[in-house]
């Protein structure tokens, strides 16, 4: 059997422990302040980054402005605009007033002549305007009122009326030895909204 001893003093061997203590200690505050200094160096550039995004959007920003204040006519663009957006509407809200300029020119094309024309929501229409003589506005009057019944292309008794409320609200003799006259009516909504009325399309 061999025997081992301990040669070293008990002070030698504290000091080999507290040598080995201090590299292990060392060695790891290493690591630690490695890891801390790729840590921070990550951040830098994560923030760099960042800041070089937040650059080129508003380097993007302050173009598309410059390019917008350079264009001299930009309030002109947007009002064009704005109307192009309202067209659809408009365009739902026509009014086909086509049968009753035609009942106008079926009763004479040349002796009556239209000062103004007005329809409302309601389909309820005002016309003023001027006639040769009283002969004619009664004429017309009663054109309105046969519209699409006895008047107009396949008019018939049976098919609804185009105007109804047909009333005319004031006439008289005018300087020029013409009748000026203004007249109300209501129309059929066949007429106002371009549908195909009963036997007779209406554009």
């Amino acid at each position: 059997m061999t025997a081992k001893i301990n040669l070293l003093p008990d002070i030698r061997q504290a000091k080999v422990r507290a040598r080995q203590q201090r590299r292990l200690a060392a060695g790891i505050g290493t690591m630690v302040c490695t890891l801390s200094i790729g840590a921070v160096v990550v951040l830098a550039l994560v923030m760099a980054a960042q800041k070089l995004r937040l650059a080129a959007l508003q380097n993007s920003i302050n173009a598309s402005q410059n390019q917008l204040q350079s264009e001299s006519n930009l309030k002109d663009m947007l009002t064009v605009q704005q109307h192009l957006a309202a067209l659809p509407g408009l365009y739902d809200q026509r009014a086909y007033i086509t049968r009753f300029l035609d009942t106008l020119v079926s009763v004479s094309p040349t002796q009556f002549a239209v000062s103004s024309l007005e329809i409302d929501a309601q389909n309820n229409l005002k016309f003023t305007g001027q006639a040769q003589n009283y002969n004619l506005v009664t004429k017309f009057t009663q054109a309105l009122e046969a519209s699409n019944l006895t008047l107009g292309p396949a008019a018939s008794p049976s098919n609804p009326p185009h105007f109804t409320n047909v009333n005319i609200s004031s006439v008289s003799l005018d300087s020029d030895n013409k009748v000026a006259f203004s007249l109300s009516a209501t129309m059929a909504p066949q007429v106002t909204n371009g549908a195909t009325g009963v036997n007779n399309g209406v554009r």
